[in-house]
């Protein structure tokens, strides 16, 4: 029983003594993967030996200044190789390997930190969310319910005008916010940047918005100038509505050019003034095209809707602009003619013509006797004589004219009030129909170029000969 004990207790020493040497001295050629990296630790009967990298050893008492001795010692690691980017061959290898060098740059910069980023996720999410519900908000509340109980639905589409630069803006000032703690992180630089960036952008929603509203004033302005008569006023509007355009424009540029982005417009003025020179000259047919169309508005030789004949061209302008005018011709076609030819050109106005006047020839066979032609001429005024579009002043003419060579000749001249070329055309279809059924009741025939020959043996056609005289 002694030596049981005796065992018992040599055993639990040794395990004691076996356990204390391993934890102060680790075997040879032992491996610690620490967060600095692999580390390896020699340990001999005298001394523990540090072969490379840093390493921390919870020890005993007793082996730690032998640990710490043997630190100090130790020449400090070389610095390690810079890492070689080896990139694959392929495109999408070689973004790939860009953005994460990008990545691993970024990775280093505060402003880029991953709870910025989150924060600039979060608020971009929150930004599209809030937008959408504000604009469902506007479109079906404010429009449809308040607007639409005025009388006139300009307030409407000053709304549904307005609608987009506003989302534009609320995107843009979402945007801003949700990058702030990321640009409060950055250079004061980026900063200031990132401000002038977010000022344009509202100045350009706000530009864009009054466009926009130009279009709408114009368009219901446009309702009442097509109720007068007078079509001088729909070409002020369609001149006006352009002019705006170009003023807000420019307004806007040059506001938000030099008061926001801090450029110096009048620096660039006055540089264009000297290059504007040089272009003046290889821009006059452009001025002059300008100057033309003032002089269309002044002299009124023709208005939008009108029907002109203009430099080979038959058509019906459709708008007129400080360069050029847009002619549809009666093909379908549109033409572009530039206001310097038309101010250069006889233009004729087929619309504002009182009448319009229709000269036709009845061309009766030779073998129609005086009676039937007298006939012939008196059907003639009793189908014309008094006519829808007839005036007073302005009486049927029909005469018995001509001895054609084919044909006998009746000309007729009848004019047609008012100049409306579509209802001018129904009734002359109309009216000739009523002249070859009256000329078929009355068996008076028309001729068609034709030639008549003559036999010798014609008993009405004697054929002589006198030897002094040609042959008759």
């Amino acid at each position: 029983m002694n030596y049981g004990w005796k065992f018992l207790l040599i055993m639990i020493i040794g395990g004691m003594t076996w356990g204390a040497a391993m934890t102060a001295a680790p075997s040879a050629g032992a491996k610690a993967k620490l967060a600095s990296g692999s580390v390896v630790v020699e340990s001999g009967k005298d001394e523990i030996r540090v072969k490379s990298g840093n390493v921390i050893i919870l020890a005993d008492g007793k082996d730690v200044d032998r640990l710490l001795a043997a630190l100090k010692q130790e020449s400090p690691a070389p610095a390690p190789e810079p890492a070689t980017l080896h990139t694959p061959a392929g495109l999408w290898n070689i973004i790939k390997a860009k953005a994460q060098e990008v990545w691993r740059h970024l990775a280093g910069v505060q402003a880029f930190s991953l709870k910025n980023f989150y924060y600039l996720l979060g608020g971009i999410f929150a930004t599209f969310l809030l937008v959408a519900g504000l604009r469902w908000l506007l479109e079906h509340m404010l429009i449809r319910r308040l607007a639409r109980r005025t009388n006139t639905d300009l307030d409407d589409r000053l709304c549904f005008a307005i609608l987009t630069p506003l989302a534009t803006a609320a995107y843009a000032l979402g945007f801003y916010l949700s990058a702030v703690n990321m640009l409060l992180d950055s250079p004061k630089r980026i900063q200031e940047i990132s401000i002038m960036l977010l000022t344009s952008v509202l100045a350009g929603s706000v530009a864009w918005g009054i466009y926009r509203c130009v279009d709408v004033v114009c368009e219901v302005l446009g309702r009442y100038t097509r109720r007068t008569d007078s079509k001088m006023d729909d070409m002020l509007l369609m001149l006006l509505r352009k002019t705006l355009k170009v003023v807000v424009v420019v307004v806007s540029v040059l506001l938000i050019g030099q008061n926001i982005l801090g450029i110096n417009i009048t620096t660039l003025l006055a540089g264009a003034g000297i290059f504007g020179l040089a272009v003046a000259f290889a821009a006059q047919d452009t001025i002059a095209n300008f100057f033309g169309s003032i002089m269309i508005i002044m002299d009124k030789p023709f208005f939008v809707g009108d029907r002109i004949k203009v430099a080979d061209y038959d058509g019906i302008v459709k708008s007129v602009g400080f360069r050029s005018i847009r002619l549809e011709t009666l093909d379908g076609h549109v033409i572009t003619l530039p206001n310097k030819k038309i101010v250069e050109s006889a233009v004729e106005n087929i619309t504002v013509r009182p009448y319009i006047k229709f000269v036709m020839n009845m061309t009766p066979t030779y073998d129609t006797s005086p009676d039937k032609m007298r006939r012939a001429m008196a059907l003639l005024h009793e189908i014309l004589d008094g006519h829808e579009g007839m005036d007073q002043e302005h009486q049927p003419l029909v005469f018995f004219d001509s001895f054609n060579d084919w044909a006998l000749n009746i000309k007729v001249i009848v004019w047609y009030f008012p100049g409306d070329w579509g209802k001018a055309m129904a009734w002359l279809s109309e009216t000739n129909l009523q002249i070859l059924q009256r000329f078929n009741d009355e068996h008076i025939d028309f001729a068609f170029p034709s030639n008549t020959t003559y036999l010798v043996n014609d008993g009405d056609k004697k054929f002589q000969i006198n030897l002094n005289q040609d042959a008759k």
